[in-house]
Parts: C-alpha cells; sequence; structure tokens
C-alpha cells in the first residue's frame, strides 16, 4: 500500500460490519502502527482519531492474525468514537481517512455475508448489512518528504536527528502496549 494519497471517491455503502484483514505483502516492514515513531510524525498528519483506529486493528489483528470481523458501531465506540451508520459519521469518514492515506484498502463487499441480517438490498452488488472486507497495514513506511514539510518545524528538526532504527525499534520495540 502506498502512502498519502489523494482521499478517493469511496463509500462504505450500506455495510455495518468490516472484515478486518492484514495487508497483503511483506508482514513486517516500516514502522509498528503502536510504535512512538508513528505517534510522533504520522499522527499530526493522519490524526488523532486514524491512528486510534489504525492501532486497534492492529491489535485485533494480533488476536485473529487471519481477519477478524467487527460491527462497525462496536469498532468505532472502542476508539471513544460516536457510533453512526450514516455516509458522513465521524467512524466512516476515519476509515476514508486511514484509506486516503495507505493504511487500510477496501477489498470489496462479501454480499453472501448478509445473509444473517434482516433488510432489503441497497444494490446486487451492496446489500444491507453487507460485509464490509477492509485490508489495513500494521507497519507504515517513514514520513515521506511532502508529510515531513506539513508538520511544526520541531517535529521536522526532530526528524533529521533520527538515527536509522534498528528492526526490533521499527517494528514496534517501544510501541507501548
Amino acid at each position: 500500500m502506498s502512502t498519502c494519497k489523494r482521499p478517493v471517491p469511496w463509500d462504505t455503502g450500506s455495510a455495518k460490519r468490516l472484515l478486518l484483514l492484514p495487508a497483503p505483502g511483506p508482514c513486517a516492514t516500516g514502522y509498528d502502527v503502536r510504535s512512538l515513531y508513528v505517534e510522533t510524525f504520522w499522527l499530526p498528519v493522519i490524526g488523532p482519531s486514524a491512528t486510534c483506529l489504525a492501532r486497534a486493528v492492529a491489535r485485533m489483528l494480533d488476536v485473529g492474525p487471519q481477519g477478524v470481523t467487527v460491527c462497525m458501531d462496536d469498532l468505532a465506540a472502542s476508539i471513544g468514537l460516536a457510533a453512526g451508520t450514516g455516509r458522513h459519521s465521524v467512524f466512516r469518514r476515519t476509515l476514508r481517512r486511514c484509506i486516503a492515506f495507505g493504511i487500510a484498502q477496501p477489498a470489496g463487499f462479501d454480499p453472501a455475508a448478509s445473509a444473517d441480517f434482516a433488510g432489503t438490498n441497497a444494490s446486487d452488488s451492496e446489500p444491507q448489512g453487507a460485509l464490509l472486507m477492509v485490508y489495513f497495514a500494521r507497519y507504515l513506511p517513514p514520513i515521506g518528504p511532502r508529510m515531513l514539510a506539513a508538520l511544526p518545524q520541531r517535529l521536522r528538526s526532530l526528524h533529521e536527528t533520527l538515527e536509522p532504527l534498528s528492526e526490533e525499534e521499527r517494528q514496534g520495540g517501544d510501541n507501548g502496549t
């Protein structure tokens, strides 16, 4: 997954549940989303809600590495966001922000997974209560030059003084969990 993309017109539709999956590809490259690096340099760029969401998903994927199914409202509440099913709810905006910055990548809807939900179809490809599949990165690359330029001078200076971290440090050796 790449970083710092422009938001794409992507919609969670009528989905009420998420299937959270680990991002495909190398499983442990970059900085763990729970690391001090992410908190210091990524958080000011992506915001606290997106950071909390990425960290919550990483914890869930630690327990269920093959994927975890969650209710959107429950996940929103677990990170301190109001539950809401509307297109412009805070949680759905947070999820779209994670997608815009390459932390998450939508994998589509699973219409078959909606069988246990009552309701009528919103469309053939997006049934009411559909399960939305989303890949989440558990590791983020070093912040890019464009995002670094948007940080306050104090953080830019701190970033410049960083020595390359060991593999253990990048992968969450200082994740505070």
